[in-house]
């Protein structure tokens, strides 16, 4: 490449990033496409990750869908454990990793010192993929260790409601209703914090704190942020419609759970796709459709989602951006 040619890209690229951040999503629909396609080479990937340990962190209710887990509330019997898809990949090929049962429903800051820990035992070359919480459980660990980034190769999130989510705010603004879901998290092993740090009045706080922490980890190690949104359509057309229907009205666009800009950081790389809720990324919804008795309202196809085919573009996206 000229030098010319370099100058331009390294403006291009630096404009890109202080707007909001570098859009790969044409690089991650492409890796995703030829994979589906079976015409994408894996050898780089694998060869990649052969040297590195992917650590999958989950997010709320992640011990309800996990078959091992002694969670009071369990549901993964419906539709599968989190991350399944995901660990299954990994074993397919060799590939060293870890997934945490954690406890999703504790705030960041009850949750940082395992995360903290586990990140201490494991050896250099690490991955972290996160779903929802996860990355804001990640973020916390990172702050208060960042010594740790020397051991991280990349970071990963899925859907993380970095700037809050409405659906949260609703739980906790009527007193009653506060008291209930606080009532839930505690008797689902967590506390109140857990709930309260996903509103959009803690994620700015949160935000504001430690901005220039999370500017510095993103400068250090590569950062990619993964958002979706799922369109309205006629019928029930996701599992989360009343929350999708309801974010949709508050803040625009959203996974059913998570608004679309709320999943980014500033400075990040970026991934949007569309047609994929807060659940399809990360387990089965396939299997769960609505009673009726009118077979034109089963919508159930359109709640597939290829994981690994999302999962393999996204360390693919990876691991060109960490050159």
């Amino acid at each position: 490449m000229s030098k010319i040619k370099t100058i331009i890209l390294l403006l291009t690229l630096s404009c890109n990033i202080y707007a909001k951040g570098i859009d790969v999503s044409e690089e991650y629909l492409f890796s995703k496409t030829q994979i589906q396609n079976h015409s994408f080479n894996d050898e780089l990937l694998t060869s990649y990750l052969k040297s590195q340990t992917v650590l999958l962190i989950p997010g709320v209710l992640s011990q309800s869908f996990s078959s091992t887990s002694t969670q009071r509330i369990k549901i993964d019997y419906l539709i599968g454990s989190i991350f399944r898809d995901h660990e299954d990949w990994l074993i397919e090929k060799g590939i060293n990793y870890e997934s945490l049962e954690i406890e999703s429903e504790a705030s960041p800051e009850e949750n940082k010192e395992f995360i903290i820990q586990i990140l201490e035992e494991l050896p250099d070359n690490i991955i972290i993929f996160t779903h929802s919480k996860g990355g804001l459980d990640t973020f916390e660990a990172l702050v208060h260790r960042p010594d740790l980034l020397e051991k991280i190769t990349g970071v990963i999130t899925v859907q993380t409601p970095f700037k809050g989510a409405p659906v949260a705010d609703a739980f906790t603004r009527n007193s009653l209703v506060k008291n209930i879901s606080e009532w839930l998290f505690r008797f689902l092993g967590g506390s109140e914090g857990g709930i309260l740090s996903l509103t959009t009045k803690e994620s700015r706080l949160r935000n504001q704190k430690y901005n220039e922490d999370f500017q510095r980890i993103i400068q250090e190690i590569p950062v990619i942020n993964y958002g979706s949104f799922k369109e309205d359509t006629f019928g029930w057309d996701t599992p989360l419609e009343i929350f999708r229907d309801y974010t949709y009205k508050k803040a625009g666009k959203s996974d059913g759970v998570v608004p679309l800009e709320n999943s980014f950081l500033d400075n990040t790389y970026q991934v949007t796709e569309s047609g994929v809720d807060h659940l399809n990324s990360v387990t089965n919804t396939q299997g769960v459709r609505r009673l009726t008795f009118l077979p034109q309202l089963n919508y159930k196809q359109e709640w597939t989602f290829d994981r690994k085919s999302h999962f393999q573009a996204l360390l693919e996206v990876l691991r060109k951006v960490s050159y």
